[in-house]
């Protein structure tokens, strides 16, 4: 495989991650809306939210994924739950960049 496509589909794979932490904070936000115990969470979902952009290296997504990751409170909520399972696996985004490259 060339170098080319490599990087290529490196940039896609970081594109679609970006997509889920983002969607994974609007999750959240949504949560919070109906249950004030997860306000702390969603701060952080709103900053994520607003960060306006549109490129993050993936040591930024596992990082900013692990900060959500600590304030999402799952308790009986079957959502929090699953958000914190697909933020978890996010939180290993800059391994998964290290063995691709």
């Amino acid at each position: 495989m060339a170098q080319a496509d490599l990087e290529l589909r490196h940039k896609d794979a970081n594109n679609a991650l970006l997509l889920v932490l983002h969607e994974c904070a609007l999750m959240t936000i949504e949560i919070a809306a109906e249950n004030a115990a997860h306000a702390a969470a969603a701060i952080v979902a709103v900053n994520i939210r607003d960060c306006g952009k549109a490129k993050l290296e993936n040591r930024e997504i596992a990082d900013l994924a692990f900060r959500l990751a600590a304030q999402v409170r799952p308790g009986d909520d079957i959502r929090a739950r699953q958000i914190k399972r697909v933020l978890t696996h996010l939180t290993k985004a800059d391994q998964w960049e290290a063995k691709l490259r």
